[in-house]
């Protein structure tokens, strides 16, 4: 057997080449039949139902006994089987399995055509050279195909290493935690330094960081060997801890990859900082931060480095919370570099909670480096389950506060492709802009991701130089997708266009949002707006106003209006809606023909309360309409939010107004979460002071900004209108 699997796995193995037999299962007539005669009812009682597997129990048994039995038995076994061959796909599968030993007799099955979810997990059971999983016939059409103790530990006994092959197409697939946990456990029993590897790249995953360390421990010598050659922090901090545990794999290249340090000039205690002298008695630290592991801090404006036990008091101040004063102690950027190999340690455990301390104090001892590594892990996290880290991670780069820093957040809040993420970014980058004294979007606007792409929207991308320009300039979110100049292309081309349209899309959003809540920009933002690669095509797609009039943005960056004489921006600039512009909105329409707008602004539709509304609190022209459950959910996409479920039912739907408002609709009888959703009925449409239903008095809707009751109107008269 070429791996040591736990024997509660139970392998189904080839027991001629020297695994487990399987007893005969009892309790049925059949078992008590000859090997040859068990072997011709198992072929007749699988073969007649075209490929179900109905018997596995049996039929495993029969394997068994075939591979039990004497040379004399099981030479006759194999002569009545040869002559059961060839009559049916579904027989040469079954006769196959019940003699894997006979290598012909797989690779025939395995180069057939793919076969039902029955008669292919035969095949997983069968294979024993990596050939023969690269056949047509082998196929493992789904990742829980594998998930299986017996058929891996079986899959190993024949391939080997190479089943670290078919486990690392797999595991990206996967998503439950039990499902990773078992496929992890099979590569750490696996010999050879492909298995080593792949448990390596997933050290940051929680089941992966425990049965690294167990193929560590089970195969010290070439533990040794691979983390001595990877880069990554996290094998050097493995490969420290395991030099100490297997002192007789250490040499020269080993500790000085492990970073056991030698003689370094180490700082008087009189010259230590205050702070960080002997506070009494030992700092106890968790195994995983030990001081020895990690790179020395420097003692700042001297070259001597800090003492071990200053280095434990150093970290007692970071889990306490007190990393400024750290700071203001040592050479900052040692102490950046302590902390990111520290933050690797933790992770290279597996993250445990107790150590939390070592992601949080990063935003306090961190810099540009430290942000430029984390945000691509923090991207990453909620795939392998690790949601409540990656919102601490959003903490630290907020912490951070660099530009490198914030931008990086900006980017997590447009690209993440977790819908929460993306919330939580967006919330940070609030509380910072506060700080900053900025709007939310006065910050975003600084800190558009330009995706290394040129003023003219082209970006050089190995070695190939792709045009975004033309893409940008007809994009129009929520529409069918455009080709883009990547579509087709490289993956590296694919994920850039990707990126791209993410951003464009986001920022249409932003720009739709800003005219509805008439957002101003002064002269010197808006220029930025302007001149920026994705913006910019948004921006000169649309119509501006100023002091001096309405203009728009030229493809040359002039300023000019509709009679293309130039303006001249005097003082803040406003994005009109429709409700805002001025006699000449026809006109601009006719400038702007061919020219597809990121948004509807300039035939945006419009709406009006009338008298009667304006006074009232209710708006009955809307109210006792009965709608689709779909549509009310669609409101969500327009900026409309959902309201509390109450007994599993949502009952209202609310949207922001100016000032701090809320239009509440109520509905009955309540939307499920899942299964079917009735019609519902509009019961009551108010204004309140907060998203969810009020009694009492309600202000008037003529107290609504006429682009607000605009766009409320809108949204509600598509809501109620009859399908055409």
């Amino acid at each position: 057997m070429s791996a040591p699997f736990p024997p509660e796995w139970l392998p189904v193995l080839h027991p001629r080449r020297g695994g487990a037999v399987p007893p005969v299962v009892p309790g049925r007539e059949e078992s008590g039949l000859g090997c040859v005669d068990a072997a011709r009812m198992v072929v007749a009682l699988e073969g007649a139902g075209g490929g179900g597997f109905r018997h596995p129990r049996f039929a495993l048994a029969v394997r068994a006994r075939i591979a039990a039995a004497d040379e004399d038995v099981h030479r006759e076994v194999l002569e009545t089987l040869a002559g059961l061959r060839h009559r049916s796909r579904a027989e040469d599968t079954l006769i196959a399995y019940l003699a894997p030993n006979e290598t012909a007799w797989v690779d025939e099955v395995c180069a057939g055509p793919p076969v039902n979810a029955h008669l292919r997990s035969l095949i997983h059971l069968m294979v024993h050279t990596p050939e023969q999983t690269r056949a047509p016939g082998f196929e493992v059409t789904w990742p829980g195909d594998l998930i299986d103790p017996a058929k891996l530990a079986t899959l190993a006994e024949g391939l080997g290493e190479h089943l670290a092959v078919l486990l690392e197409e797999r595991l990206p697939g996967l998503t439950r935690v039990r499902h990773r946990a078992l496929l992890f456990r099979a590569l750490s029993h696996l010999p050879g330094d492909r298995a080593y590897r792949l448990l390596l790249r997933y050290h940051g995953d929680r089941e992966g960081s425990a049965e690294l360390r167990e193929a560590t421990r089970r195969f010290p010598v070439r533990a040794a060997r691979l983390l001595g050659d990877d880069p990554s922090e996290a094998a050097r901090h493995l490969l420290h801890f395991h030099l100490m545990a297997f002192p007789e794999l250490q040499d020269d290249r080993l500790r000085a990859r492990a970073g056991m340090h030698g003689r370094l000039p180490v700082a008087r205690p009189r010259d230590l900082p205050g702070l960080l002298r002997a506070s009494g008695g030992p700092v106890r630290m968790e195994e995983w931060a030990d001081p020895g592991v990690l790179p020395r801090i420097r003692v700042r404006g001297r070259g001597a480095v800090l003492p071990q036990d200053a280095v434990r008091e150093v970290q007692a101040l970071l889990a306490s919370g007190r990393g400024d004063a750290v700071r203001e102690a040592v050479d900052r950027a040692s102490l950046a570099g302590f902390g990111w190999a520290q933050f690797e340690a933790w992770r290279a455990v597996g993250m445990p909670f107790s150590g939390t301390w070592a992601l949080t104090c990063l935003g306090r001892i961190g810099d540009d480096t430290t942000a430029l590594r984390l945000a691509p892990i923090i991207r990453d996290w909620p795939g392998r389950r690790c949601h409540p880290q990656a919102v601490e991670g959003l903490g630290v780069l907020e912490a951070i506060g660099t530009g490198t820093s914030l931008r990086l957040l900006a980017e997590i809040a447009v690209l993440a492709r977790f819908k929460v993420l993306r919330r939580r970014a967006r919330e940070r980058l609030a509380r910072a802009a506060q700080g900053l004294g900025l709007t939310a979007d006065q910050l975003l606007d600084r800190l558009v991701p330009e995706l290394g792409l040129a003023a003219d929207g082209t970006v050089r991308l190995d070695g190939a130089v792709l045009d975004f320009g033309p893409f940008l300039r007809t994009f129009v979110p929520g529409t069918r997708p455009l080709p883009g100049p990547a579509s087709g292309g490289p993956a590296g081309e694919r994920r850039l266009e990707a990126d791209v349209r993410l951003v464009a899309a986001a920022e249409a959003r932003r720009l739709e949002r800003a005219m509805i809540e008439h957002r101003l920009w002064t002269p010197e933002e808006f220029r930025a707006l302007a001149a920026h690669p994705l913006t910019g095509p948004l921006v000169r797609r649309l119509v501006w106003s100023c002091p001096a009039g309405e203009f728009r943005v030229t493809g040359n960056g002039a300023y000019e209006d509709l009679r293309g004489a130039a303006v001249v921006l005097s003082g803040p600039v406003d994005l009109p809606h429709p409700l805002g512009l001025a006699v000449f909105a026809r006109e601009w329409c006719t400038a702007l023909a061919g020219v597809p707008q990121p948004f509807a602004q300039l035939e945006r539709p419009v709406a009006r309360l009338s008298d009667a509304e304006r006074d009232a609190s209710h708006l009955h022209r809307f109210e006792g309409h009965r709608v689709p459950a779909g549509r009310l959910l669609s409101l969500k996409n327009r900026g409309w939010r959902s309201g509390e479920r109450r007994d599993g039912l949502e009952q209202w739907i609310s949207r922001p107004l100016p000032g701090g408002a809320h239009l509440v609709v109520e509905f009955a009888p309540g939307i499920p979460h899942a299964g079917h959703r009735p019609p519902q009925h509009l019961t009551r449409i108010r204004i309140t002071d907060r998203p969810s239903p009020q009694d009492g008095p309600a202000p008037a809707f003529g107290t609504l900004d006429p682009t607000a009751a605009s766009e409320v109107l809108t949204d509600l008269a598509r809501l109620t209108a009859r399908p055409q």
